[in-house]
């Protein structure tokens, strides 16, 4: 097993987690009554039952797009891999969580932890990119939803994707650049001369020399892994909401989680993404047309009924590789 040992830093920034994400749902609760969270389950229906189907195969399609970076590592452990990663973006603080799939994939002997984590950024930004697509789509099939600027909405997602692309190509130039100024830094300082030093800068321009091996079919099928791995997402959030009995249409589900999604991929300083998914999922929701209480209460439920999935999945993740580990 990998151990992590946690220093004075991390106990540091999990109390300031609590602290920010007990301050977040402490306001939004403001705006919400018990009797609306006990209407809000007293709904509950079968539709909640849709839900883990879902859940597992976007677990598949997203251990697909990880197998890609680390082609040895059988789709099943990939799967196991997924569902631990995901929880644990739900519970450690500042997106911590994210180092655990490159700890997690290391173990398995399949890739470097530097590649891993190489490969995990360029995810993340087509997640960003694919997301803003998405959102972009169910604003022009229905833009009357949009309570806000429908047209500045357009031009905000356009400028998003243009940038999300343009990060993607120009990720490997950047991150260069980076080693290079750190190698300057420390030259100056009369560090780079250490044997440790110079071997992790060496480490570092091999890292990031791996991002030149992926091809632009590389990158679109990780781009097409991404689409469906956030249109299952949305279909998710979607059935959730009839789930609690709230009459919402796909184009609202989009286009009310997309903040709510946005502000769960921030290194913000709540625990996972608690806090900052409710307060995003709100704004998002308000805008299409929710009461502010509905919006708050179905955050709430989101919330809960999610990490309580995750939360199960992950045992089983765990479970399953341990088994399978000789």
């Amino acid at each position: 097993m990998v151990e992590i040992h946690p220093t004075k830093g991390f106990w540091l920034k999990l109390a300031l987690s609590v602290v920010i994400t007990a301050g977040i749902v402490s306001f939004l609760l403001r705006y919400v009554s018990w009797s609306d969270l006990q209407g809000l389950f007293s709904r509950a229906n079968l539709w909640l039952l849709t839900v883990p189907p879902t859940l597992v195969l976007m677990y598949f399609v997203r251990a697909w797009a990880f197998r890609l970076l680390a082609p040895t590592t059988p789709l099943g452990s990939m799967w196991s891999i997924m569902a631990m990663h995901n929880f644990l973006l739900r519970v450690l603080p500042m997106r911590m969580g994210e180092l655990s799939y490159a700890f997690l994939v290391r173990h398995t002997g399949a890739v470097d932890l530097g590649s891993s984590l190489i490969g995990l950024l360029l995810i993340r930004l087509l997640d960003a990119t694919v997301i803003v697509v998405i959102f972009a789509g169910a604003l022009l099939f229905d833009s009357a939803l949009y309570y806000g600027d429908a047209s500045l909405g357009l031009a905000v997602a356009a400028g998003g994707i243009a940038l999300g692309v343009a990060m993607v190509f120009a990720l490997r130039p950047l991150l260069a650049a980076g080693v290079w100024c750190l190698s300057v830094v420390l030259r100056l300082l009369g560090l780079q001369r250490r044997p440790r030093v110079a071997s992790g800068l060496a480490k570092m321009r091999e890292t990031v020399d791996t991002y030149a091996r992926y091809s632009l079919r590389f990158i679109f099928a990780q781009a097409c892994l991404a689409a469906l791995v956030w249109a299952l997402n949305f279909l998710m959030v979607y059935q959730i909401l009839r789930g609690f009995g709230i009459q919402a249409s796909l184009p609202q589900a989009v286009l009310g989680s997309t903040a709510a999604t946005l502000s769960s991929l921030l290194p913000v300083g709540g625990i996972g993404s608690f806090g900052a998914l409710e307060a995003g999922w709100v704004l998002g929701f308000s805008l299409v047309g929710f009461e502010r209480n509905v919006a708050v209460a179905s955050a709430l439920g989101y919330s809960l009924y999610t990490f309580v999935l995750m939360g199960l999945f992950a045992i089983v993740g765990a479970w399953l590789s341990r088994r399978s580990r000789p």
